[in-house]
């Protein structure tokens, strides 16, 4: 990432529409190779979006700790009421809302957001799991050696019958940009999604940058981010 100079000409001019929030698309250009941000829109500005990054509430496979991932799962009881509790605790207002095609996530941005019609976003499907689906760690760990080779690799090698890791990246980077470009004109919208996608957008654009893991959101959590259009900053912690 390029510095932005404080004193002379352009570059003080640079410095004060970052600090308000606009971008004109030629101050992204530096950034464009590796987000794939900003690329082909001429001269049009920019401005910056507060975006929350809400994980779906708790299914009976997340409490019972085995892998879900494509299983269009409803939420649980305690899902329900982590909503519920999310909801009561209030956040933010919000113009546009953003939902993963699966069924949990819509419950949760339905609870949490009842007077929007929520966007599907089909490339912030969870990661396919494929013959790990369904299972639990000790379950895979005694009796499959592709899931240790897995493990060894940090999740990044593949899954037999599902997805790798630069596949989830591809999408959700996709997904979030078409999410974005949706969303144009608006101060805060919310994207309602699974933990394998949040992890993957915080790990393709954040700055500074965060290792996929540490991008890990509990059940109903909240990540505050704010998206310059070309880079992710986080708003605190997260929750």
């Amino acid at each position: 990432m390029v510095r932005l100079s404080r004193h002379g000409g352009e570059a003080l001019r640079r410095h004060h529409r970052r600090h308000v929030g606009i971008f004109r698309a030629d101050a992204r250009a530096g950034h464009a190779g590796r987000h794939g941000a900003g690329a082909g829109r001429g001269d049009r500005e920019v401005r910056a979006v507060q975006i929350l990054l809400i994980r779906h509430g708790a299914t009976a496979s997340n409490r019972a700790r085995l892998y879900l991932g494509r299983a269009d799962e409803p939420l649980c009881k305690a899902g329900i009421e982590q909503a519920r509790a999310r909801f009561a605790d209030g956040l933010p207002p919000v113009e546009k809302v953003f939902v993963s095609p699966l069924r949990r996530c819509r419950q949760t941005a339905a609870i949490l957001f009842p007077d929007f019609e929520p966007v599907v976003i089909e490339a912030f499907v969870e990661i396919d799991f494929g013959r790990f689906e369904g299972q639990s760690h000790d379950q895979l760990i005694s009796g499959d050696p592709a899931y240790a080779a897995w493990l060894a690799s940090r999740g990044e090698g593949p899954i037999p019958g599902g997805e790798d890791m630069a596949a989830l990246r591809r999408r959700c980077r996709q997904g979030f940009l078409d999410m974005t470009a949706q969303s144009r004109g608006c101060g805060r919208i919310a994207a309602v999604a699974h933990g394998g996608t949040i992890m993957a957008v915080l790990s393709k654009f954040c700055e500074p940058p965060r290792a996929f893991y540490d991008g890990f959101v509990k059940n109903c959590g909240v990540v505050r981010c704010v998206w310059d259009g070309a880079r992710l900053r986080l708003e605190g912690g997260l929750s």
